[in-house]
């Protein structure tokens, strides 16, 4: 069939070519059952204003939206390579999201946060000292944050903590003037963290006690110094 001009079909059954040079408005649904070819640079449009498109051209494809939203729906997400043999990036609904690196998982949410496996690097290109990694809690009244070293057993793979490092108000955090904290370092002894050295809100120090009386208190065996 060649068609050059407006053409109303009502219901036509086609087992060939068919080569348009105008625009065929349908009313209804279109069944392809062999498919719909598009050559390189020809795009599918949706929309009044042909707002959404998908195009082939240069080796690339493209979903391009130029209004609103993009927005895709599903409980289940993956995107895979070509061979179907590597997962790239998968999402559940009210699950986790997980991005891969050659097929590995590396970094996942979790329902308190993130898991990275591997190593997590953090730039910083600012010369003021100031901004880098931080780590916030969000539970007011000065409980502060910590950060916590582990590994793994050899007998049973069990993820032991191997020392901490954490902040703990000094007051109560209710206003400026009572944000006092201090910092806390601990190590794993007996299978739980103790702490073993404390740097007071006023700047004293102590090891071996976390209760220092003088700029450096050092407490080893009931010996004070």
């Amino acid at each position: 069939i060649d068609v050059d001009g407006t053409t109303n079909l009502d219901v036509v059954d086609i087992d060939g070519a068919v080569d348009m040079a105008s625009t065929l408005t349908v009313t209804g649904e279109i069944t392809a059952n062999g498919g719909i070819a598009l050559g390189d640079g020809d795009a599918a449009t949706f929309g009044d204003s042909d707002d959404l498109s998908i195009s082939h051209a240069g080796g690339s494809t493209y979903l391009t939206n130029t209004t609103g939203s993009l927005v895709l729906r599903s409980d289940s997400f993956r995107v895979l390579n070509t061979a179907n043999s590597e997962q790239i990036l998968h999402g559940d609904a009210d699950g986790a999201v997980t991005a891969y690196y050659n097929n590995a998982a590396k970094l996942a949410t979790t329902n308190t946060g993130i898991d990275v496996t591997g190593t997590a690097t953090a730039t910083v290109t600012e010369s003021n000292h100031v901004n880098g990694l931080k780590l916030i809690n969000s539970q007011a009244g000065g409980y502060g944050s910590a950060l916590t070293f582990q590994s793994e057993r050899s007998d049973n793979n069990a993820i032991v903590s191997a020392a901490q490092i954490r902040t703990q108000g000094q007051d109560s955090w209710n206003s400026e003037a009572s944000a006092d904290s201090n910092l806390f370092f601990a190590t794993s002894l007996n299978g739980g963290l103790t702490d073993k050295m404390v740097i007071k809100h006023d700047g004293q120090v102590g090891i071996g006690t976390s209760a220092p009386s003088k700029g450096l208190h050092l407490n080893f065996s009931n010996d004070q110094t």
